[in-house]
């Protein structure tokens, strides 16, 4: 059901073997004692499961005209009205209705970032998050085995924000992230960034506690989205 216009709960009004059946989702057999008697099996498999969640959630998110966040290349013309397109997707569902998008823009700073330059490693203490404006950022995940080089763990480019974990659960960065050297095409190289300091979010804590639960509601609806593309 909706509540408020702002936070859409999926419920199952039947069980899960006859969601999975509707969606069509395969169900394994299992042997059952006796000769040739087998079980349907659906609840005890754990990707069938979140598949039948995710097809009631994105019947429900398409009825109210919600989708993803895209991860598109600027095409509105401008950064200015790129960056507010990047803030509206992100933050637009949960902001106070006394708080406009100009405000929202007023905590952020931009920074342009060369190729080769490392915005943090793993390990350190997180103390801003970015969103890619122009060029792409690599999250490098240290390897456990010693003398083992980094392997891509992500890829953020325009409209991506990245490092916001970190700063929502005072945790050191997870990655190292870096503006790659050798470019794809001659678009890239530089970085453009939209930097979000932690110190600001923390003063909004105590300073303006709905416009920070706004900010933190949309990274957390990022983080599910996330999830479900992995899961």
């Amino acid at each position: 059901k909706e509540c408020g216009r702002r936070l859409v709960l999926t419920e199952l009004n039947r069980c899960v073997q006859d969601v999975l059946r509707t969606t069509r989702v395969e169900m394994q057999q299992l042997p059952r004692p006796g000769p040739g008697r087998t079980v349907s099996c659906g609840l005890f498999y754990q990707a069938h499961y979140q598949r039948a969640l995710q097809r009631c959630e994105d019947g429900v998110l398409s009825k109210i005209g919600l989708r993803m966040p895209s991860k598109s290349q600027a095409a509105m013309g401008s950064e200015e009205a790129f960056v507010r397109d990047v803030l509206k997707r992100y933050f637009g569902d949960f902001l106070p209705e006394n708080t406009s998008l100009e405000t929202t823009l007023s905590i952020f700073s931009k920074r342009t970032v060369e190729a080769g330059a490392v915005l943090w490693r793993a390990g350190d203490e997180c103390s801003y998050c970015v969103c890619v404006l122009e060029g792409t950022l690599h999250g490098m995940q240290p390897s456990r085995k010693a003398g083992s080089a980094d392997r891509l763990a992500c890829i953020a480019g325009p409209g991506d924000f990245i490092g916001f974990l970190a700063m929502l659960n005072h945790f050191p960065y997870e990655q190292t992230v870096l503006v790659p050297k050798e470019a794809e095409d001659e678009d890239e190289g530089a970085c453009r960034l939209l930097v979000l300091e932690k110190t600001k979010y923390q003063a909004l804590l105590g300073d303006d506690p709905p416009f920070a639960q706004a900010l933190l509601r949309g990274f957390l609806r990022q983080i599910s989205y996330e999830c479900r593309e992995l899961s």
